[in-house]
């Protein structure tokens, strides 16, 4: 089964946040995750332009892909410099 979770940009750090979306209403846009370290769950307001959901798979880095994610082909790239 695939994790459903998201990233998006903080409002006031303009830093990536990662974990689950919430809408409020009122215009209260949410990313929430449980921090184990700390424990207790932990919320930021976020810019709602900038939301990417994770689609399922990691990069050969074990790297979370999400949409919007730009990925190097090195095969392709590769091939390119040698010609």
């Amino acid at each position: 089964m695939r994790k459903i979770k998201f990233r998006r940009k903080c409002r006031r750090t303009k830093k990536w946040v990662y974990g689950y979306y919430v809408y409020e209403g009122m215009g209260n846009h949410l990313i929430v995750n449980y921090s184990e370290e700390k424990n207790k769950v932990l919320s930021w307001k976020i810019i709602p332009e900038t939301v990417n959901e994770y689609v399922g798979c990691d990069d050969r880095c074990q790297v979370e892909i999400y949409e919007d994610d730009y990925l190097l082909d090195e095969v392709l790239s590769t091939s390119e410099k040698r010609a």
